[in-house]
């Protein structure tokens, strides 16, 4: 029985691997924003309170035609506006609003709500989000030490 477990775990853990990081890998044309919620405001970019997932963004990028398409759970499609792309973790789109909406190597930012280590809605990678969509009790924090 052992053993078979064993086989199992040599077998299953690549591809655990591959998917946890596939966001970063460079053939990608899609980049997903994973978001979570702390109840109240972290120190030090450590949630001390709830910790829920908030949602997420697929971003897909077309850098040859300089163009970024966005989705989510809750609203369509839509193209963001006026965006200078180098890739699809490296893109930066103007709003109409005049603010904008930047990819900087994976990490999102968004001109008019900046992310600061005490945000409440912050990114959190790909593994963590599922964890704390499928047991939002005992999630570890990435952060703490």
């Amino acid at each position: 029985m052992q053993f078979w477990l064993s086989i199992i775990f040599i077998a299953v853990t690549p591809f655990l691997g591959l998917w946890a990081f596939s966001d970063l890998l460079p053939f990608t044309t899609e980049a997903t924003v994973h978001e979570a919620f702390c109840s109240e405001k972290r120190a030090n970019a450590v949630c001390n309170g709830k910790e829920t997932v908030f949602g997420k963004t697929t971003y897909k990028v077309f850098p040859d035609q300089q163009i970024v398409i966005a989705w989510d759970d809750i609203t369509s499609l839509r193209r963001l506006e006026n965006c200078a792309v180098r890739d699809s973790h490296n893109w930066r789109c103007r709003q109409e609003s005049g603010s904008h909406l930047t990819l900087r190597e994976g990490e999102f930012e968004d001109s008019l709500v900046p992310t600061t280590p005490t945000s409440q809605f912050y990114q959190v990678p790909k593994w963590y989000w599922w964890w704390l969509k499928l047991n939002a009790n005992t999630a570890p924090n990435p952060k703490q030490k």
